[in-house]
């Protein structure tokens, strides 16, 4: 576990004072990068989490993560951890993690797929990988491709697209909101003719 701090001196004090609330069983330190931490390895504020394989005293692999996700993240650290050590890689369901219902109507392994494009820290190749897995599965599966195109079409309706992921990644949910749920075209409807009151003139 490694502390970011602006103040080392201090947060030193401050660990001896709360090592009985620390973890033991993990080795403890202090980043000398000051409060944002060394910026490669993703050791700052705006990273809700970063994993590190180490092996040798070297960082073999780097993990930083805005929105982790276990179903999404854990797969990818998983294959680091055993690149390192060997053997097979575990399944999350072999380490007792249930598979997450998803909220939205989609099948759990889309629904990881579309967590993982919508990440602020994807990087391009990143969205272009996952958007060619997801399209793959639209050919085979109709009924997610039209689910994914409501799910892009609300958020599109809704004002809030900007806040999915990067450019690249709202501009593939975007096509396909468009593709698989077009959005309904409105007809104004035209004013019925007003029927006049019949007047007449007395003789």
């Amino acid at each position: 576990m490694v502390f970011l701090t602006e103040d080392p001196t201090r947060t030193v004090a401050w660990m001896k004072r709360a090592r009985r609330a620390l973890p033991t069983e993990i080795p403890l330190g202090i980043s000398r990068d000051g409060i944002e931490g060394p910026g490669a390895y993703g050791l700052n504020r705006k990273v809700e989490l970063t994993v590190l394989v180490g092996n040798k005293g070297r960082v073999a692999a780097n993990f930083a993560l805005v929105q982790p996700s276990t179903q999404v993240d854990g797969p990818r650290i998983l294959k680091a951890i055993v690149a390192q050590i060997g053997g097979k890689v575990p399944t999350l369901a072999s380490l007792g993690v249930a598979p997450r219902r998803s909220r939205n109507g989609l099948p759990p392994d889309i629904s990881a797929k579309v967590r993982q494009l919508i990440q602020k820290a994807a990087k391009p190749a990143d969205v272009e990988k996952v958007a060619g897995e997801l399209e793959a599965e639209f050919a085979r599966r109709p009924a997610v491709a039209k689910k994914v195109g409501q799910i892009g079409r609300r958020i599109i309706e809704s004002g809030r697209l900007k806040t999915y992921g990067t450019p690249a990644a709202q501009a593939r949910l975007k096509k396909w909101a468009d593709k698989y749920a077009p959005a309904k075209k409105t007809t104004s409807k035209k004013p019925s003719p007003r029927i006049g009151r019949a007047t007449g003139t007395r003789q």
